[in-house]
């Protein structure tokens, strides 16, 4: 499924947590979105992948953050970004996603996911 032919109505699959191996009681999933002084949006994971993001939407009106997967399954960051994220997050075109090794918080991998922004 294409980023166009996404929309609004698109189910969202179960929880975020179902998107990352390596996730249970004893190792919980971190996720935080932080926005560099040059506008860029990064966004931070401590557990790998299941499957690569094929892009990111962005609500501007209800500022939920979901990953998209290539068959176009959405899922929900989970968390309310602030007005300062929104802000920037309207005149991003990409997101960038850094995995963050848990044991030693260093960086593991880096890619990045187009953003398309609904104004939802």
């Amino acid at each position: 499924m294409s980023p166009a032919a996404q929309t609004a109505d698109t189910p969202i699959a179960g929880n975020l947590t179902d998107f990352f191996t390596e996730v249970d009681d004893d190792n919980p999933l971190d996720i935080s979105v932080s926005i560099r002084q040059s506008g860029k949006v990064i966004v931070f994971h401590n557990r790998p992948l299941k499957e690569d993001i094929a892009w990111f939407e962005y609500h501007l009106g209800t500022k939920k953050l979901f990953f998209v997967i290539e068959d176009g399954t959405m899922h929900d960051i989970g968390m309310p970004l602030s007005q300062e994220v929104s802000n920037n997050m309207q005149n991003a075109h990409q997101i960038m996603m850094i995995y963050i090794d848990a044991n030693t918080g260093e960086g593991v991998t880096g890619s990045y996911s187009p953003l398309i922004l609904h104004q939802t």
